[in-house]
């Protein structure tokens, strides 16, 4: 028989082995099709991005990628960005709608090597961001929802480091 001592698991352990967890889904998601990443944001810039540009002109675009993030069968944007006013990275979702478009309110971003991927982790709508970057050594990820039209945190390690 075990003694107790054995059989406790620390909440670190608890961490790591949800994160490997994590990250063995999110791979294997990307075997399944399920996942795009985007690599490049060398092909035209779609609508919402450009007007973003134009409501923002003095923030610098970095990334952008486009996916239905509310399962209303139009495509939306997440736009990366660099504040004009304080060099600090924020990411924004140009919500698609109808008669035009909204922006979610910005949260931080990775400082660099930004990398914006889209999964669906739980195979229903609406579909998941993924945004991964770093800041010096620091590498943070994260994963986010569109919900109500604000953007919702479901899991992170590390992103609040990544965007300093």
């Amino acid at each position: 028989m075990l003694n107790s001592c054995s059989m406790a698991v620390t909440n670190k352990a608890k961490a790591a082995l949800f994160i490997t967890l994590l990250g063995c889904v999110l791979m294997a998601s990307g075997c399944s099709g399920k996942t795009q990443t985007v690599l490049s944001t060398t092909e035209s810039i779609p609508p919402a991005v450009e007007y973003w540009q134009k409501q923002f002109p003095d923030n610098q675009l970095i990334k952008w990628a486009e996916n239905d993030l509310n399962n209303d069968k139009r495509k939306d944007a997440v736009i990366i960005y660099r504040q004009a006013d304080d060099s600090k990275c924020k990411m924004v979702i140009a919500i698609n709608l109808p008669d035009g478009y909204s922006f979610t309110d910005p949260i931080a971003a990775p400082v660099s090597s930004q990398q914006i991927s889209f999964t669906d982790f739980d195979n229903k709508p609406p579909t998941e961001v993924v945004i991964s970057g770093k800041s010096g050594s620091f590498i943070g990820i994260g994963i986010f929802r569109l919900v109500d039209a604000q953007i919702v945190n479901l899991f992170a390690d590390g992103y609040d480091k990544c965007c300093e």
